[in-house]
C-alpha cells in the first residue's frame, strides 16, 4: 500500500499534478500509488476541507477513462481534533461514512477535546469495522514514552501507522522489529507504513530541523547533502527502504512518500541526477 500526501488547491490544476505524481511515482520510483492522503491545515494554515478535498477529486478520477489512473486510487481525508468539541469531530467522522470513504486518517491537536487517542475511539465507535482508521506515531517506537502512545493507538482500534520520516536503515529495521513484537505481544492486528522525506538541498533540511516538527534529520545525513550527495543520498535510502519492504515481506510493510504539492516526482529519478526545494512536511497524522 504505497501513498503520497497531496494537498488540494485548485481543482483542474490539481487533477493533472496528481496524474502527472501517479505517473511519476509508476516510472522514477518503481511504486504504483494506492492511496492518496489529504492533510488538514498542514502547519496551522487554512486549506481546502480535507473531506471535500477527497471526495472531489476521488469523484473527478472516478471519470477518468485512461486506464493508467481509473478510481483504483483511495482518497484519505483527515479529520483533525485541533480547536474542535466532541460535536464537531462526531460531525466530521460522520461526513465520512456519508461520503463513503474506506479509510480516514485521524490526528489529534492543540486546543481541542480530543486527543488522538480519544478521536481514534469515538470514530471505531461511529464507524465500526467499515472503515480503517490510519493514524501516525514517531519512527522510535522502541523509547518508552513513543511506544506507549503508539500502544493506546493500536488498543483504541488503528488499522494503519504511518511513521515520522525515515533517514537511516537501522531506525528502518528497528521501528519494524519492534512493531511485531509489539503487535503480537497485544494480539492485535495493525498495518505499518514507513515513512520517507525526500530532501534535495541541504537548506531546506536545516529549515526542516528548525521547525519543530517532531523529528530531526539527523547529521549524518545532513553531512551528505552539505558534500553536494544529493541526488545519491536519496536514491540510497530509496532503494535500501524498497530492500527492506521486501526482507519484511512477510509484515506487509508498505512505504509512505511525504512529497512537495506541485512536483511531478521527476526529481527522484533513480537514474540520473536532478535537485529540487522542497515544503516542509507538515505534522499530519502524528
Amino acid at each position: 500500500m504505497f501513498g503520497i500526501e497531496f494537498l488540494p488547491q485548485a481543482i483542474s490544476e490539481d487533477m493533472e499534478c496528481l496524474k502527472a505524481m501517479i505517473q511519476g511515482a509508476r516510472e522514477n520510483l518503481g511504486q504504483e500509488v494506492d492511496f492518496v492522503l489529504i492533510p488538514s491545515n498542514p502547519i496551522n494554515k487554512a486549506s481546502i476541507s480535507s473531506l471535500l478535498g477527497a471526495y472531489a477529486l476521488r469523484e473527478r478520477f472516478s471519470m477518468i477513462v485512461d486506464s493508467r489512473f481509473g478510481s483504483v486510487v483511495e482518497f484519505v481525508p483527515t479529520i483533525s481534533g485541533a480547536g474542535l468539541d466532541r460535536l464537531q469531530i462526531q460531525s466530521q467522522i460522520l461526513g465520512v461514512k456519508y461520503g463513503g470513504f474506506s479509510s480516514v486518517a485521524l490526528i489529534g491537536g492543540d486546543n481541542g477535546e480530543l486527543d488522538g487517542v480519544k478521536l481514534i475511539a469515538l470514530a471505531r465507535e461511529i464507524l465500526g469495522g467499515e472503515v480503517s482508521l490510519v493514524s501516525g506515531s514517531g519512527l522510535k517506537i522502541w523509547e518508552k514514552e513513543i511506544e506507549q502512545r503508539l500502544t493506546q493507538k493500536l488498543q483504541a482500534g488503528v488499522d494503519r501507522i504511518i511513521t515520522q520520516p525515515v533517514f537511516s536503515m537501522e531506525s528502518a529495521k528497528k521501528c519494524v522489529e519492534h512493531f511485531y513484537v509489539l503487535q503480537e505481544r497485544l494480539g492485535i492486528q495493525a498495518k505499518l507504513s514507513l515513512g520517507v522525506f525526500g530532501i534535495f538541498s541541504a537548506e531546506s533540511a536545516y529549515r526542516i530541523n528548525e521547525s519543530g516538527l517532531g523529528f530531526e534529520i539527523p547529521r549524518a545525513y545532513l553531512k551528505a547533502l552539505e558534500q553536494g550527495k544529493v541526488k545519491e543520498t536519496f536514491i540510497s535510502l530509496w532503494q535500501d527502504m524498497q530492500g527492506l519492504i521486501k526482507e519484511y515481506r512477510e509484515y506487509d510493510v508498505s512505504l509512505y512518500l511525504s512529497t512537495p504539492k506541485h512536483n511531478d516526482l521527476r526529481a527522484y529519478r533513480m537514474g540520473q541526477s536532478k535537485t529540487s526545494h522542497i515544503r516542509v512536511v507538515s505534522k499530519e497524522i502524528l
